[in-house]
């Protein structure tokens, strides 16, 4: 993280630690020093106190006093004498940073700034170079300085871990790399170096852009040739790291940033590091830490939306003969990706890498770091890279699902998987490069025969099967969904999908103590269905999007099985929407599995019926505003209040449609009578008393095969047989009483323990029975002659039950009682 960086990176170069004041007040020439030390008296301390100070042997003292009066703002110049002297002197006691921090605080326009620049080069003052070179609006000096620092630092012996037969980094190289990284950090966001000294005074509108495009281009577009050719125009130890540059292997000589074994062996025993093309410059930077490097860049990047040609004008480097022109952050991944590809990561660190890690090539940590900079960049849409590199890309993913046992980060590294596949694409088969060619008339064959064009940053036929392999050996559901969405291959996308589903119902029913998201996958698959058929619906006069919805379709029908067995109402609610003429043949491919049908038909019922109230609803509203609306216009306005927009206020209105023909059809209601009376025996009355679109005949013949009496007997005074309807009912309740008494007898109901308030319900029970036998023998003659017969000698068993409970419970609480007495 860049805020991290900087909190580690600056107090390597900032810190100064003052002399003692005990030892500049001892001293004889300490006295002179602060006289003359007040602001605009340089000429006072030049010609009195050195030459005083230098005559009684006190230079060291001197010197350090006049370094205490510039760190208090009491000088704001120096001499050229004074100011060699003290470099010369602090040079000499090992403490040069010293000089920075009196150059931080001395107003350049009182220094000689040739002298100072080559005395900041020749001695490695950085943070003094930078200070004074960006006050001249010299912003690509002091990189190129630090690059040279690094490289020379990295030309030193290095010593060896111990242990450990690698070599630890130069403390030299790490101070240099991260004052540079700390110095683009400040111009890439516009504040001044050293941080918290202010922002960039730019006074021209787009000179920050400039600054930033000059430094990032330099970085990027400067090679190995341009680099020696800088290193020897600056002299010091520029041009000890430009011969030292040179005399490394060539580009030529290195494979895959290898080099030969002869080569290897020298690099290994003095520490050179041959910095070769491509981008030497970034190079330098990433051998010490890529992490940091990535952080920099990425930040630098973010928001900027300056073009290669800018970068290449900044470098010196001409952009008249490129293809395209791409913007910074692509510039900077293609850079990653070539260097990533040389292979030249193997050499470089993070800053989480300890120095006895051994890893190399596309696996080492430095590599990783740069991976997952293109990865993230690539899911999010922001660049694009070569086919043959996504897969490299994939790979990576899957060897770090592979490493973690952590199911949330699994899940983060698929979606990135699935959001790579989404950017790049996939050719479909029978498209490629040759049919690409142009007819006489500048049109491609392809666009001519109306097939898809190939696309050649898109993965082709092999590729895509290859990135399957990955995501089915990573077990990435998703991914693979994708790629066979991506191929037009819609059935197996949706089997990828019902898996995971599966997999997630048989995980929330094996261990219901996880807290998991509901059926989070269900949903994904039906919002999966949803999502595409909206996006391509009938409305559309595209023939290539009405032959991939004709082609979802049919993968959609070929599913139903599986859809409305992992949810029935999401199944109807999408049918009845996108579908809702294909209600029926789905209902009759479920007649094998009768409990599948019933609760998809009892959903559809449900989403019909919510559609017409909701229609009535609008209407009767739209009504009462005095307003002369349609039932569809009603539904519109509504949605539109709601903030819906008018495509779904017409899909409402279409799916009430479909619904009230759904309701209207008697096979429907013939079928959804014999699925009530098979599963749901309770539901079948209410139903026919709200219904009426039924065939009776097969309604009262469906209710006798599975015993619903209550609704048979409805049925049967809906044909005017109330004898028949009236024995239905007596059956019934001869039944209900034969089971009470069974009950009793068997001493399953706690006689002695029943309440006055059982008992009365169970009075008003017996008077119930005795009204309905008045009621139905006062409204038919048959059940008239029926208790002529010995009807009125009906005995439903009730009164003498009533007088039994009476009876024992008088005598249990009378042993009560005397209990309590006694």
């Amino acid at each position: 993280r860049p805020d991290v960086l900087w909190a580690r990176v600056y107090p390597l170069f900032a810190q100064w630690e003052p002399p003692p004041p005990a030892a500049a007040a001892a001293s004889p020439a300490a006295a002179p020093t602060t006289a003359a030390a007040r602001p605009g008296n340089a000429a006072a301390v030049s010609d009195g106190c050195l030459n005083t100070a230098a005559a009684a042997a006190g230079v060291g003292v001197l010197l350090e006093s006049i370094e205490q009066a510039v760190l208090s703002d009491l000088v704001e110049g120096l001499p050229p004498e004074i100011m060699q002297a003290l470099v010369d002197h602090f040079a000499s006691i090992g403490a040069p940073e010293r000089v920075e921090g009196c150059v931080l605080h001395l107003s350049i326009t009182s220094l000689d700034l040739d002298q100072v620049i080559r005395l900041c080069e020749a001695s490695g003052l950085y943070s003094a170079l930078t200070y004074i070179s960006t006050r001249i609006s010299d912003y690509r000096r002091p990189l190129l300085a630090l690059l040279a620092g690094i490289a020379a630092a990295t030309a030193a012996p290095l010593p060896k871990a111990p242990n450990s037969h690698n070599r630890t980094q130069q403390p030299e190289a790490l101070r240099c790399c991260y004052k540079a990284l700390v110095y683009l950090r400040c111009c890439f966001q516009g504040m001044a170096f050293p941080p918290g000294s202010g922002t960039l005074t730019m006074s021209p509108v787009g000179a920050l852009d400039t600054v930033k495009a000059t430094l990032l281009g330099s970085l990027l577009f400067l090679d190995r040739n341009d680099l020696i050719r800088e290193w020897h125009l600056a002299g010091g130890r520029s041009a000890t790291a430009a011969a030292l540059l040179a005399a490394a292997p060539a580009a030529g000589s290195r494979r895959n940033g290898l080099g030969t074994s002869q080569q290897q062996q020298q690099a290994a025993t003095s520490g050179v590091m041959a910095i070769t093309d491509p981008h030497p410059a970034l190079q330098l930077l990433l051998s010490v830490d890529v992490s940091a490097v990535m952080a920099v860049l990425s930040e630098a990047t973010f928001g900027w939306d300056a073009v290669e040609t800018d970068l290449r004008a900044a470098a010196g480097k001409p952009a008249e003969q490129l293809e395209s022109v791409l913007v910074a952050t692509q510039v900077v991944v293609n850079a990653v990706v070539a260097l990533l590809e040389a292979g030249r990561f193997q050499e470089c660190h993070t800053s989480s890498q300890n120095s006895s890690s051994t890893s190399t090539g596309m696996h080492s940590s430095g590599a990783t770091v740069a991976l997952e900079y293109v990865i993230h960049l690539l899911a999010a849409g922001r660049v694009t890279v070569k086919p043959s590199f996504v897969l490299v890309l994939l790979q990576h993913i899957v060897n770090q699902a592979a490493s973690t046992a952590l199911d949330a980060v699994k899940a983060i590294l698929q979606q990135q998987f699935v959001d790579i596949i989404n950017v790049v694409g996939i050719n479909l088969p029978g498209s490629s490069p040759e049919q690409q060619q142009q007819s006489p008339g500048g049109h491609s064959q392809q666009h001519q025969a109306g097939a898809t064009p190939y696309d050649p940053a898109a993965l082709s036929v092999q590729q895509a099967q290859q990135a399957l392999q990955l995501a089915s050996n990573a077990g990435f559901l998703l991914a693979a969904a994708a790629i066979h969405h991506a191929q037009e291959h819609y059935a197996a996308a949706l089997q990828q999908y019902i898996t995971l589903a599966n997999k997630q119902l048989t995980q929330e029913q094996e261990q219901p103590q996880l807290q998991q998201p509901p059926s989070q996958h269900v949903d994904l698959l039906f919002s999966y269905i949803d999502k595409f058929l909206s996006s391509n619906d009938n409305s559309s006069s595209n023939s290539k999007a009405q032959t991939s919805r004709r082609a979802f379709l049919k993968a959609v029908l070929q599913q139903t099985v599986p859809l409305v067995r992992l949810n029935p109402a999401a199944a109807a609610a999408l049918l009845l929407k996108h579908m809702s003429e294909q209600q029926v043949p789905v209902l009759l491919s479920l007649q094998q599995q009768p409990q599948l049908q019933f609760d998809f038909l009892k959903m559809s019922m449900r989403q019909a019926q919510a559609l017409q109230s909701a229609q009535r609803a609008a209407a009767a509203a739209a009504l009462g505003l005095g307003t002369q609306l349609t039932a569809a216009t009603a539904s519109s306005h509504q949605s539109s209040a709601a903030g819906g927009s008018a495509a779904d206020a017409v899909t409402s209105a279409t799916a009430a449609a479909a619904a009230e023909r759904l309701l209207e059809r008697s096979e429907v209601a013939d079928m959804f009578v014999k699925l009530l009376a098979q599963f749901e025996p309770q539901g079948v009355l209410p139903f026919l008393q709200s219904h009426h679109n039924y065939n009776i005949t097969a309604a009262i013949q469906a209710c006798a095969a599975h015993g619903v009496s209550d609704g048979e007997a409805f049925l049967h005074e809906r044909l005017g047989d109330v004898d028949a309807a009236l024995q239905l009912h007596l059956n019934t309740l001869t039944a209900a009483n034969v089971k009470l008494q069974a009950a009793l007898a068997a001493g399953q109901l706690p006689l002695l323990q029943l309440q006055d308030t059982t008992l009365q319900k169970l009075g008003q029970l017996q008077v119930a029975a005795d009204s309905s036998n008045t009621y139905y023998s006062s409204s038919s003659s048959s059940v008239g002659s029926m208790q002529a017969d010995g009807g009125a000698g009906i005995q439903w068993g009730l009164g003498p039950l009533l007088d039994k409970l009476r009876a024992a419970q008088a005598e249990h609480q009378t042993a009560t009682d005397s209990a309590c007495a006694a």
